[in-house]
């Protein structure tokens, strides 16, 4: 509820700071979409404003939805004639924009509004139109919706059967799109149902699966309204102390809503539940209370209906001169909008009240009142079973019509399904025909670009196969010529051989000459030269005489001639070994 509450505060503040009048016109719809329920005044405020504003910018999908919603604002305050005029612009507006859904839920809300005027079967055409466009648009949650309306019709014409039978299409839908919300509804409309043809046990059974259902999607109007169903389940049955607990229940999440009309309506049922248990007070009180809440609504129905209740109230209290006061008032309401069921009721409460008096003339004049308005009411039942009748009549021959209509559619079908196969099938030949062309033609062409390369690799193969000859007659010569240098090469190994001996023993005897030479250089130079080093070291000391100079200046020739010779006999050895 404080989400509710929370998304119409939102909405109106985008309504108060914008300028654009598209825009304007869209929210002016969306409030007035989410308060006619219970708001029916405020809501058609909202409603004409859009539609006012729709027709002056030239915005016809506004228009309709406009349209739509004060029919439907008629419909709810039962101004059934005013709401059949909205809702057939609404309906022409949007078949001629081509929308299809918002087509199908107008004819659905003229069907209700036909049902409500007593038209049923131009209600079941309405509800027929909308469904066939729903299966057309493959809508499964709207032909869950119009499924639910039809029962609502035929449980109005008290065709039971066939309304528990489109409840239950209703509920599969429902179940095979997991929507719970409309699941727990189709429960409610079942249980009801069940509660009106008296299988008191069934009809708690639903009651229940759809009461915990609500309780489950924290749906608090769906929790008060199956509090309120429960209620009067039992106080059919008589166990008035739950009765009792459920209506209270009902009121207190009515409250919470701010739903003022049903809180009315529980506030009636729970009055009417403690005049059964002869607990007046308590009873005048919520009485009084659902009187103030219809006045505030202006719902002249549920005046009537709740006057008649305090009227029976201070019956029961032996207080007839109040009573006579309210039972005068709801009679006055009633005769007014035409409500004969509850005329009837404040009139004999009237007649009760002067056959309990010495007032003989108005106690004449209310038991004739009483009598032509009970006759009324017996010619309008009458009437109204006749209609039925006729009703049903036109029912079974538009069910029939359709039954026809949906062979002959289903004929077509099968024709269309047949002739589509039969094109299906000459498609198919086709195709096959045009498959095997595509193959042949593939496999003649890989077969010529198999011909065409087996005619190159044999080209390429006796190309090869030349060039393999001559290559064959190339290493042939190769090898001779490799056999002939093989000979050459074998002898020239040969002749190195007898070179590399020569030449070994050659080296050998030079190594022999080098040792000898090294060996002469350390022992046999080295002695000479060892002298002259001495020598020379002598002849600069400091102190030597002369003669002494001159006798190592000779020593020196001599050692230096002998060095001479030792270098000069080496020389020739090398020499002759060709060393040098």
């Amino acid at each position: 509820m404080c989400a509710e509450a929370n998304k119409l505060d939102s909405l109106k503040n985008i309504l108060e700071q914008t300028t654009d009048e598209f825009v304007s016109a869209n929210i002016l719809n969306l409030l007035a979409d989410k308060l006619y329920r219970n708001h029916t005044d405020t809501a058609l405020i909202y409603a004409n404003r859009a539609l006012e504003i729709s027709r002056k910018i030239g915005y016809p999908l506004g228009q309709a939805n406009a349209y739509r919603r004060i029919g439907m604002i008629y419909s709810k305050r039962d101004e059934f004639k005013s709401a059949e005029k909205y809702l057939n612009q609404a309906l022409v507006s949007f078949q001629s924009l081509n929308e299809d859904i918002k087509t199908a839920q107008t004819y659905n809300n003229l069907a209700s509004v036909y049902r409500n005027m007593g038209k049923y079967a131009v209600a079941f055409d309405h509800h027929m139109k909308a469904l066939r466009i729903s299966e057309k648009e493959e809508n499964k949650a709207l032909k869950a919706i119009i499924h639910n309306n039809i029962g609502v019709l035929f449980k109005t014409m008290g065709e039971y059967d066939s309304a528990i039978n489109h409840y239950f299409q209703a509920l599969e839908i429902r179940i095979l799109l997991k929507d719970s919300s409309s699941i727990g509804g189709s429960y409610t409309n079942i249980g009801l149902i069940k509660l009106n043809l008296g299988d008191y046990k069934e009809a708690e059974s639903y009651l229940t699966k759809a009461l915990d259902l609500d309780i489950k999607q924290n749906d608090i109007w769906g929790i008060a309204n199956n509090y309120e169903n429960m209620g009067m389940l039992h106080m059919q049955t008589g166990n008035l102390d739950q009765a009792e607990a459920d209506f209270e229940k009902a009121i207190v999440s009515f409250r919470q809503q701010k739903t003022l009309g049903d809180m009315a309506g529980s506030l009636n049922l729970l009055g009417k539940t403690l005049i059964l248990k002869k607990d007046y007070n308590r009873a005048m009180l919520y009485l009084k209370e659902a009187k103030s809440l219809y006045d505030q609504q202006g719902y002249l129905l549920g005046q009537s209906q709740v006057l008649t209740n305090i009227a029976s109230c201070y019956l029961e209290m032996n207080n007839p001169h109040q009573a006579l006061s309210e039972a005068k008032q709801a009679l006055q309401i009633a005769q007014e909008i035409g409500l004969l069921k509850e005329a009837v009721s404040a009139a004999e409460i009237l007649y009760h009240i002067y056959g309990n008096s010495a007032d003989g003339r108005n106690l004449y004049e209310y038991a004739q009142l009483y009598l032509n308005l009970k006759d009324s009411l017996f010619a309008q039942q009458r009437l109204e079973y006749i209609a039925q009748l006729e009703s049903r009549r036109q029912l079974t021959e538009i069910e029939q019509s359709n039954y026809l209509l949906t062979k002959e559619n289903q004929l077509r079908q099968k024709e269309l399904e047949a002739s589509n196969l039969k094109i299906q099938r000459q498609n198919t030949i086709q195709y096959a025909l045009v498959v095997c062309l595509i193959f042949a033609f593939i496999a003649v062409t890989l077969w010529y670009l198999y011909y065409i390369k087996k005619i190159r690799t044999i080209r390429l193969l006796r190309h090869l196969n030349t060039e393999i000859h001559g290559q064959k007659e190339k290493i042939s010569n190769q090898a001779d010529e490799l056999q002939r240098v093989n000979s050459e090469m074998k002898k020239m190994n040969e002749s190195l051989e007898n070179l590399v001996e020569e030449r070994t023993r050659k080296i050998e005897s030079q190594n022999k000459k080098l040792k000898e030479y090294a060996f002469s250089n350390s022992h046999e130079v080295r002695a000479p030269l060892a002298n002259l080093l001495g020598l020379i070291s002598i002849s600069k000391t400091d102190g030597i005489t002369r003669q002494d100079h001159e006798e190592v200046i000779d020593k020196i020739h001599l050692s230096a001639k002998s060095l001479d010779e030792v270098i000069t006999r080496m020389n020739k050895l090398l020499e002759e070994e060709n060393l040098t």
